[in-house]
């Protein structure tokens, strides 16, 4: 509660203002007072609102009226553009977010594709190369060990001529040329033959006989040599062949095979290859191995002639396997 007169605040039982000494009204009036001033600030904000109003006209009255209307007109159009243009603003924002977002996310997704495409190339390209060393090991060993009979074939290494069985060595090919089995390799090239019949003795009790046939068909018989290899006898007679002006050198070669079956041979060694003596302990093996399909009986009537040589070389024996 307040003095009528001078505002002061009055408590609640006294009767005269402190303050002015002003009589203190009773409480309906002081309260009607107290009614009266929030009345009295409401017509005040009225007035100058009205006031306001007022000077706002005043000043569209004026000679500057078109300049003041134009502020006001551009005041309420941005007033009433700028949410539409804060709402497009938005949206676009809104719009290149997610524009954004989709092209980080097809750049991720493709740099992922990228990255397993890699290393499936890598994997691959290391089980591919695994492949084709396991592929290269095979085909040598192959090359190296199998032979390729182009008459007769058995399994593996092994080849049948004349009821024959024989374990062809290895890096070697076997083939029938003329009736004769040859065998060639990148070392040697053997051309043999089986004369029934007869022995090593026979060709060394006739051995005159023998060189004098070699050497009218176009030989030179450099040597003679008897050399034991595996526990197989041979007689080895190195020679030259002359033909059309072009010698080669070979080597004329007898052992037995065994039940009365004579081993007629022409080796011809590579220039370059060193280790003559393995061509033979390869050939003796072979030899020694070999099984007999025929009949066991052997007998021949009368007595026998002098040997004759029956081995033709062929032009073959020197094209060497690559």
């Amino acid at each position: 509660m307040n003095c009528k007169k001078c505002g002061n605040l009055l408590n609640v039982n006294e009767k005269f203002c402190p303050n002015c000494g002003e009589p203190v009204v009773n409480g309906v009036d002081n309260q009607n007072n107290n009614l009266e001033q929030p009345m009295q600030q409401t017509n005040n904000m009225l007035f100058n609102s009205t006031q306001s109003e007022q000077t706002v006209q005043q000043n569209l009255n004026t000679p500057n009226n078109d300049f003041n209307q134009n502020n006001v007109n551009q005041n309420m159009q941005n007033m009433q553009t700028q949410p539409t243009a804060n709402y497009n603003m938005n949206q676009n924002n809104a719009s290149t977010t997610n524009q954004n977002n989709k092209t980080f996310k097809i750049i991720v997704a493709v740099l992922i594709v990228v990255v397993i495409g890699i290393v499936i190339f890598i994997v691959s390209k290391s089980f591919s190369k695994k492949d084709d060393s396991s592929s290269t090991t095979t085909s040598n060993e192959t090359n190296t060990n199998q032979v390729v009979n182009t008459v007769d074939s058995n399994n593996g290494n092994t080849y049948t001529y004349k009821n024959f069985q024989f374990n062809i060595p290895s890096g070697y090919d076997a083939s029938e040329v003329e009736g004769t089995l040859v065998l060639k390799s990148r070392n040697a090239n053997v051309a043999f033959a089986i004369i029934d019949y007869y022995t090593l003795d026979d060709v060394t009790a006739s051995i005159d006989s023998v060189k004098s046939t070699y050497t009218s068909s176009g030989f030179t018989i450099k040597s003679e040599d008897q050399r034991t290899f595996n526990g197989k006898e041979w007689l080895l007679l190195p020679s030259t062949l002359t033909q059309n002006g072009q010698s080669r050198d070979l080597t004329i070669a007898y052992t037995d095979l065994g039940q009365y079956h004579l081993i007629e041979a022409l080796v011809v060694i590579t220039g370059d290859f060193v280790d003559d003596d393995k061509i033979y302990t390869e050939l003796s093996k072979m030899f020694n191995s070999a099984t007999y399909n025929g009949s066991s009986s052997f007998s021949q009537n009368g007595e026998k002639e002098k040997f004759n040589p029956t081995i033709k070389f062929n032009e073959s024996l020197a094209n060497f396997e690559e």
